[in-house]
């Protein structure tokens, strides 16, 4: 029995950590364009360069018909 205190304690404690953090996630309402994630004029962009980590090349020959096989 004396055992069963604190695992009850820790439990109610959890979960009332618990039930903060979820009501905290859901004040996000969900937008339709990334556009309407970001308030007008509080982004600036002044240099406009991309970064590339990798470089992935696929290539594939064209198949073309010879003039030999019409």
């Amino acid at each position: 029995m004396q055992f069963l205190i604190p695992i009850i304690i820790g439990l109610v404690a959890g979960g009332i950590t618990l039930f903060i953090l979820i009501s905290q996630l859901r004040t996000v309402k969900k937008q339709h364009a990334a556009a309407e994630y970001v308030n007008q004029g509080s982004m600036k962009l002044n240099i406009k360069v991309d970064h590339y980590l990798a470089r992935n090349v696929e290539r594939e020959p064209i198949q073309r018909q010879s003039p030999q096989q019409k």
